[in-house]
């Protein structure tokens, strides 16, 4: 029920900088838009979303920050990226901020109807759906586009954090903070627009 009243209050056209969030709540929100494409039943996505949504709260600093979700379906162009796996895909940034136009979001995931790699960066993430790293992969990618943490692939021993492997349930000490300050400067924006 919080949930929806939040969203109507955003939708009343407030902002975080002026009287704060309803109810008291401390000005901890941060908006990511989830984009469907290539869907065929929209419960379909929704499921996925919710996963999505799920792996995020139960992750830190995410369970903190507690994202609001919006969600919205585009016919995107998912394209293969040059000298990457060719299970990766892509989308064109554009189109998909364009998805999301008008809910606030400071971050897009793009959840892909199929099961490819991802791909996330300065506020914009993709992953399929069908990845056998999904949802944690979506952690993961939302790591780099909402706190433009890098991948710690193949790099010395170090502590178990989700850059290091989807197989891990948590962003390790450092890349939580860098999370935690990139999700609090994106919740004293105002929520509409970029």
């Amino acid at each position: 029920m919080y949930r929806f009243a939040w969203l109507l209050w955003a939708a009343s056209g407030c902002t975080l900088a002026g009287g704060g969030p309803p109810m008291g709540r401390a000005a901890t929100e941060y908006r990511i838009a989830l984009v469907g494409t290539g869907w065929a039943a929209p419960e379909a996505f929704l499921e996925a979303a919710r996963r999505v949504e799920a792996a995020c709260e139960a992750t830190a600093p995410f369970d903190h920050y507690r994202p609001v979700w919006v969600h919205r379906s585009a016919e995107l162009r998912p394209f293969r990226p040059a000298g990457r796996p060719s299970r990766m895909l892509d989308v064109e940034a554009g189109p998909a901020w364009a998805a999301a136009e008008g809910t606030g979001a400071r971050c897009v995931l793009v959840l892909v109807a199929g099961r490819t790699g991802g791909a996330g960066g300065a506020g914009l993430a993709v992953i399929g759906a069908m990845d056998p790293s999904f949802p944690a992969g979506a952690v993961h990618e939302l790591g780099h586009a909402v706190g433009g943490l890098q991948d710690e692939y193949g790099g010395p021993p170090g502590p178990a954090c989700i850059m290091r492997s989807t197989r891990e349930a948590r962003f390790c000490q450092a890349c939580r903070q860098v999370l935690a300050g990139a999700l609090a400067r994106g919740a004293a924006v105002t929520l509409e627009g970029r």
